[in-house]
């Protein structure tokens, strides 16, 4: 994940707090959250786990 997708993940979960958000933007959400969540557990296992297991 690189800054600018961090950044509009931070902007995008404001907006979902304070139910602003339209659905696009939700699933714009959904789909950065999975990317950082892919990046959290590759970098927790350092590499050697893979989410398809």
């Amino acid at each position: 994940m690189d800054s600018l997708e961090f950044d509009r993940l931070n902007l995008l979960s404001e907006k979902a707090l304070r139910d602003t958000a339209t659905s696009t933007e939700l699933a714009e959400f959904n789909q950065l959250l999975t990317i950082w969540d892919t990046a959290s557990e590759v970098n927790l296992f350092n590499g050697k786990y893979s989410p398809e297991d």
